[in-house]
């Protein structure tokens, strides 16, 4: 009787799994180029807001600016993976 329970569990799980799965459409990965492009509008954005503010460290803005190119070569690799292909 006790085998019989968890074997009936079991497939309750399953079922669920399986509901689960086809009620939720799987979550798409947006690809790494549009994340950076949204990205490197905000900094540049903040770097404009930031620019005519000479109390704020010149530092904070040097940062943002390498940042943006770390993403500028993001975007410049998936460009070029997508000529190669």
């Amino acid at each position: 009787m006790r085998q019989r329970s968890e074997q009936l569990q079991s497939i309750g799980k399953a079922r669920i799994m399986t509901m689960r799965k086809s009620e939720k459409p799987p979550v798409g990965i947006v690809p790494a180029a549009i994340v950076s492009r949204a990205r490197i509008q905000d900094l540049a954005a903040a770097i404009e807001r930031y620019a005519g503010n000479y109390d704020t460290s010149i530092r904070h803005i040097k940062k943002w600016a390498s940042e943006i190119l770390k993403h500028v070569e993001i975007i410049e690799g998936e460009s070029e993976n997508n000529n190669n292909e």
